[in-house]
Parts: structure tokens; C-alpha cells; sequence
């Protein structure tokens, strides 16, 4: 509900400047208004903005960590572009046998 209040005053807001290509500019000027709007109306306490939408309208978390690989239950797991520079490639499981 919350989010439909936001999108309907950006819409107005677009509307008062034209009516050219409105769902156009709509689309591609939404996401950053809407980022400072609720950053803005957080600040202000507003009744419309708790924490969880601040946290979703400030979008994902720019330190993010990018892997390799990993291991999980003594598989070791690769990326699919990690043996494309390797002269062997081993596209399937490896799992420690029983045998020498």
C-alpha cells in the first residue's frame, strides 16, 4: 500500500512537467526518486516509511563478495568460468574414492 501511495505522487509529480511518454519516464526516473523520496520521508519519520522499506529502497549492498568456488561436504565446487582459461577441465563431481 505503502509502496502504490509513493509510485501514484511520482506519477502526479510527472504528470504536472507533461504527459509525453509518461509510463516511459515513469519507468526509467522511478527507481532513483524513489530511493531519495523514502531516503527523505525515513529522515523525516514519516508514518510511510519504517525500516524494512528504507532497507529495500537503498537496493542491494555495494560490498558484496564474489566467490570462485567453495567446498560443502567435502565437495569442492567451481565456477564454470574458472576452467575455461585451464588446459583440463573437470566439469563433473570429484568425490574421494575407496580404492589406492
Amino acid at each position: 500500500m505503502r509502496l502504490k501511495v509513493l509510485e501514484s505522487n511520482h506519477y502526479q509529480i510527472l504528470e504536472r512537467e507533461t504527459l509525453a511518454n509518461l509510463a516511459e519516464r515513469h519507468r526509467k526516473l522511478f527507481p532513483n526518486w524513489f530511493r531519495a523520496r523514502v531516503a527523505d520521508l525515513y529522515s523525516q519519520a514519516s508514518e510511510l516509511v519504517d525500516e524494512e522499506l528504507y532497507s529495500l529502497a537503498q537496493g542491494p549492498d555495494s560490498r558484496r563478495v564474489q566467490y570462485t568456488g567453495c567446498m560443502a561436504n567435502g565437495v569442492r565446487w567451481l565456477v564454470k568460468h574458472m576452467e575455461h582459461y585451464r588446459t583440463t577441465q573437470n566439469s563433473g563431481v570429484r568425490t574421494i574414492g575407496s580404492h589406492d
